[in-house]
């Protein structure tokens, strides 16, 4: 763990989040991706 006034810490924290948002929003590109593809090639 480490100490709350360390911008290391702030850093590291921020760059997590950057990369769970980044996986999340591919995620759900690539479903409504999906979706939109297979409504018109119906």
């Amino acid at each position: 763990m480490c100490t709350k006034g360390s911008s290391h810490c702030l850093g590291d924290i921020y760059a997590e989040v950057i990369e769970f948002y980044k996986s999340k929003v591919e995620a759900d590109f690539e479903f409504t991706g999906r979706v939109r593809h297979e409504r018109l090639c119906e």
